[in-house]
């Protein structure tokens, strides 16, 4: 997972969607410091779900 700031997320954010969804790469954004969101594709995201079900 690579760290952004809410700036960066902002600026760069349709580049960011596209990382996730073609090169599963997962952003963490952060709030005062504390990991508050999260950007990754769907299918990561299902997976995770999928997992946790089980």
């Amino acid at each position: 997972m690579i760290n952004l700031t809410v700036t960066e997320t902002k600026a760069h954010l349709l580049e960011k969607i596209r990382q996730a969804d073609t090169a599963m790469e997962s952003f963490v954004i952060p709030k005062n410091g504390k990991p508050t969101a999260i950007i990754m594709s769907i299918d990561e995201y299902e997976g995770w779900l999928e997992r946790l079900r089980r």
